[in-house]
């Protein structure tokens, strides 16, 4: 099974750092912005089979109307910083544009 998940959230929240290290198991401690959009593929193996998550990291302040449009995806990932209140908003921002148009998932860490 292939699954397209979309990954938003402000910089510095850490969405990167949580795709490194559930793809190499490295965890990076230098923030480097994402400036550009990135699709990494990550394998799991489960009782149902092998599940296929296609990861597509969308740089900060990526309008929510243009991703709308141009996002297939079946599930998006927003994540916030636990400590940073104005990430939490701007998720929030991004779970009423996305409304009922795809299942989210809203994810707090702490960087």
């Amino acid at each position: 099974m292939n699954y397209t998940i979309a990954v938003l959230g402000d910089s510095t929240v850490g969405k990167t750092t949580f795709l490194d290290r559930h793809e190499t198991g490295a965890f990076t401690r230098q923030h480097v912005p994402t400036t550009h959009t990135s699709v990494r593929n990550l394998t799991f193996s489960t009782s149902g089979g092998v599940v296929t998550l296609r990861m597509v990291e969308y740089p900060e302040l990526t309008p929510v109307a243009n991703l709308l449009h141009t996002v297939q995806a079946d599930a998006v990932l927003l994540m916030f910083d636990l400590t940073n209140r104005i990430s939490f908003k701007n998720a929030l921002l991004y779970a009423r544009a996305i409304g009922n148009t795809v299942p989210f998932v809203l994810a707090g860490k702490q960087v």
